[in-house]
Order: structure tokens, then sequence, then C-alpha cells
């Protein structure tokens, strides 16, 4: 009986421990799923921290490319500036030197208003000189004709005289004055002239 006693034990124990075999392998598999489950995660999260350093890294490359498009951009936006103040300036130097232009096209039309004006006034002296000129000339010719005259008076003068040297004193003083008039003639008129 004790050996039967015994032997029933055995088997209980035997059960027992095969009932703990089982749970054991069990929750050995358990174990083994929530492992590979934990290494599927802990894969996923390999990938999607890999996958957030990736994004990471493109947005650093994407941030640090604006940057320096920023900084280009302002760098043209400051020589964009730096053009637009020499045009503003050259527009200046242009309007200072068209309003000098205007006045100095203002002054040369006085100007040129002036010398017409005293082209003018030349015109009518010298139309008035030759206006007198040709009075002058009219005159000198009268008095050249006068003059011509004279000389042939005086040529009858001298062939008077060369006829009275043979009359008397008195006749011969006459002659004389005679010349002598004539004579004092054609000086006063080529002093006229």
């Amino acid at each position: 009986d004790e050996a039967r006693s015994e032997l029933e034990q055995g088997n209980q124990r035997a059960e027992q421990l095969q009932s703990q075999v089982g749970e054991a392998r069990q929750e050995n598999q358990n174990l083994s799923s929530q492992l590979e489950e934990s290494r599927t995660q802990l894969e996923q999260a390999r990938q999607e921290k890999e996958n957030v350093g990736a994004e990471l890294e493109e947005a650093r490359e994407q941030l640090q490319s604006e940057r320096a498009q920023r900084s280009q951009l302002e760098s043209q936006l400051e020589q964009m500036g730096e053009e637009v103040a020499q045009v503003r300036q050259e527009q200046s130097r242009l309007e200072t030197q068209l309003s000098d232009s205007h006045r100095s096209q203002s002054q040369m039309q006085s100007e040129l208003s002036q010398t017409q004006e005293k082209l003018l006034r030349t015109q009518e002296q010298r139309s008035q000189i030759e206006s007198e000129l040709a009075k002058l000339q009219g005159d000198r010719s009268e008095v050249e004709s006068q003059l011509k005259l004279s000389e042939t008076e005086r040529s009858n003068l001298e062939a008077q005289l060369d006829t009275a040297r043979s009359q008397t004193p008195f006749l011969k003083a006459g002659v004389f004055l005679a010349f002598i008039f004539g004579s004092l003639i054609a000086w006063f008129l080529s002093l006229a002239v």
C-alpha cells in the first residue's frame, strides 16, 4: 500500500511536472511571440528612426537651401537698391542738365533776338550809308563836271593870256586877274569834293 501510495504520488508529481513543463513551454512560446513582436516593433522603430533621420536631414538641407536663397535674395535686393539709388542720381543729374539746357536755350534765343535786332539796325544803317554814298557819288560827278568845265575855262584863259601878252600892260593885268579868279574857283570846287 505504501508503494502504491508513493507511486501514485510519483505519478501525481510527474503529472504536475508535465503540467508545469507544458505551462513553461506555453509561457516560453508566449515569451518567444512577445520577443518576436518586440523585435518587429524594434525594427519598425529603427526604420521609423531612420526615416525620421532622413526626413530631418532633408529638412535641414531644405532649410540651408532656403537660408542660402534668402541670403542671395537679400544680396540681390541690396544690389537692386544700390542700382535704384544710382538710377535716381542719374535721373537727378539728367534733370539738372535738362534744366540747364532749357536755360541755355532761353539765353540763346534771347541773344538770337538781340542779334537779329542788331542785324536789322545794321541793315538799316547800311541802306542809309549806301543812300548817302550814292548821293555823294552824284555830288562827286557833279563836282567833276564842274572841274572839267573849270579846266576848259582855264585853258581858254591861258589862250587869252597868250593873246594878251602882246597888248598893253593894263590888259595883261586884267587877264591875269581873270586867270587868278578862275584858279580860285577851281580850288573851291576841289575843296567841295
